[in-house]
């Protein structure tokens, strides 16, 4: 069992790449050293998501005949040891040693149990953030149209104002300059006053959103 395993190992150097994405039929367990495991975004550039380190293992879905794999291995120590395993490696141990192999898938399936629930909880922050995002530019959006409301409203009762007591003042033999003057002066006084109230008044429910 074990001169079989040996067999079957890769020695790495520093930065030598294990596999890269595409179609690949081969399930790795690091034997010693470690392995950083990166995704390439569609402009090509490498971003590290793990690093995997002795007893790790990558491509348990070859067990299931799911070859495809997404991201890029490559060696970050000077000598890294991997056991590389084809599906029909496993079915011939598993023929040889029954006992080992059910342990082995037995911690495969733990392990592949945790990276689930991993990533369903990743998934569930993700729809979270999501959602809160969403009402946050729902709110943003509001508060644009009521300041967008808010402006004009206080237009219409600058001029609405400058009107009447402009025509107050000219009522009282006011020169018509004169009227209009204080009039537009005690109407900007009444449309600022008016929106220092609105303001103070107006619930702001971005405050809210715990992002």
């Amino acid at each position: 069992f074990d001169r079989f395993l040996q067999k079957k190992q890769r020695i790495l150097t520093r930065e030598e790449v294990l596999f890269e994405p595409g179609e690949n039929p081969y399930f790795y367990i690091v034997t010693s050293g470690a392995l950083s495991i990166f995704r390439i975004n569609p402009s090509l550039e490498r971003k590290e998501v793990v690093r995997v380190y002795t007893g790790a293992f990558i491509g348990e879905w070859v067990i299931s005949d799911r070859n495809q794999k997404d991201v890029l291995a490559v060696s970050i120590t000077d000598r890294t040891i991997v056991t590389v395993l084809t599906k029909e490696d496993l079915e011939y141990l598993e023929s040889q040693d029954p006992a080992t192999l059910a342990k082995l898938y037995k911690h495969i399936n733990n392990i592949t149990s945790l990276r689930l629930s991993d990533t369903s909880k990743e998934l569930a922050l993700m729809y979270e953030t999501t959602q809160k995002f969403q009402e946050f530019q729902e709110i943003d959006h509001r508060n644009a149209k009521l300041k967008e409301l808010m402006f004009f409203a206080r237009i219409a009762l600058f001029g609405i104002s400058t009107v009447i007591i402009s025509f107050f003042l000219l009522v009282l033999n006011l020169a018509p300059i004169w009227a209009f003057l204080f009039a537009s002066l005690i109407s900007l006084a009444i449309t600022s006053a008016v929106s220092k109230i609105g303001r103070a008044h107006v619930w702001t429910p971005v405050t809210a959103i715990d992002l």
